[in-house]
């Protein structure tokens, strides 16, 4: 497996074009198996019919959803920027789903993406942070929050291509 961004330090995602398979290696992303959703590598798919990642949710309960994700190393101190592609199809209630990078050692949310509804063409995200200076480890996952409306159920599809961390 090869993947040039991570190597030459220009993402600190492994695999974020999804152009490999997904291992649950160390660095590379995981999936948790879950009654709620599926989620699979797709070629064609993604953001100029590259690979993507497709998440199709099943119309289950008001889950939340931490099923994918990805161990990465940031630069202590310095800036950052999370990017990604994404579009959305039909996704149900009133709580999307969202990018949360979090500090691995405390738990603490370093930053958050807006949340994904409805449908969407693909459309890039982008949000800056700074890595706290005592830490490099950070856990980036993909998520959702339980929905308190009476229409709760969570269904339709996301597809994710593009993931990049960056400092500058």
């Amino acid at each position: 497996m090869q993947d040039t961004d991570y190597e030459t330090f220009k993402n600190q995602v492994w695999n974020g074009h999804f152009e490999t398979e997904v291992s649950g290696g160390p660095l590379d992303w995981y999936c948790h198996p879950s009654d709620n959703s599926a989620i699979s590598r797709v070629k064609g798919e993604g953001f100029e019919s590259s690979t993507a990642l497709r998440i199709d949710f099943k119309g289950a309960d008001t889950p939340s959803f931490g099923d994918l994700g990805v161990i990465l190393l940031t630069r202590p101190g310095e800036s950052h920027s999370l990017s990604f592609r994404a579009r959305s199809q039909e996704i149900t209630s009133d709580e999307g789903v969202y990018f949360q990078l979090i500090e691995s050692s405390t738990g603490r949310v370093l930053v958050e993406s807006v949340k994904i509804l409805g449908t969407t063409p693909w459309t890039q995200y982008q949000e800056s942070f700074r890595a706290p200076p005592e830490s490099m480890l950070a856990r980036l996952e993909l998520r959702r929050n339980p929905s308190q409306r009476i229409d709760n159920r969570l269904s339709g599809t996301v597809w994710i291509d593009e993931v990049s961390v960056r400092a500058y």
